[in-house]
């Protein structure tokens, strides 16, 4: 994990000019500040880090390493770098749902998405404890004996106040969660 981590550094550290600042946050966070970067600039490098990324498991015999970037411009003098971390942690979540792209910036998170996450998350339990959760079955049809031959199960949630959440609201979020 020690020499993982040092390649890392070393990597990310190759992209740095004499004006940007990199430090190792905790954890496996890396923190980088690239001073006057246009966002072509950023994105560039980032790139270069992934390319260079992607070799690690075969020189150090590891595991395939997924790693995400968080990108906040940063445009006025800041006086709180914790703001500024959390901006970027938060853009570094959104980087986390793309299929492609191992980074995104600040401006493309989405506030509503993450608060109806976060209210269906700190519900779960509580539907699961008063069986808010049902089971739907979809016939299935076979169109050459015009029968039924079966049924597909379907979950639905179904507050108690009688309103249903939409099944594309929370099973995708489940999923990733685990």
């Amino acid at each position: 994990g020690n020499a993982t981590l040092r390649e890392l550094y070393c990597i990310i550290k190759e992209t740095l000019g004499p004006e940007d600042l990199l430090a190792r946050g905790n954890s496996d966070r890396f923190l980088v500040y690239y001073a006057g970067q246009e966002r072509e600039e950023i994105i560039s490098k980032l790139e270069q880090i992934r390319s260079e990324v992607k070799a690690l498991p075969h020189k150090l015999n590891i595991p395939k390493i997924s790693f995400y970037y968080g990108v906040y411009c940063v445009t006025q003098k800041v006086s709180d770098l914790n703001v500024v971390y959390n901006y970027a942690n938060e853009a570094k979540n959104v980087a986390k749902t793309k299929k492609k792209q191992m980074y995104a910036f600040y401006e493309e998170v989405d506030f509503q998405q993450i608060n109806n996450e976060k209210e269906l998350k700190e519900r779960f339990e509580g539907a699961l404890a008063h069986d808010e959760f049902e089971i739907w079955y979809q016939p299935k049809y076979d169109s050459s004996t015009r029968m039924i031959d079966g049924a597909e199960a379907l979950v639905r949630w179904r507050r108690e106040d009688g309103t249903m959440i939409p099944p594309i609201q929370f099973i995708p979020l489940f999923e990733k969660n685990g």
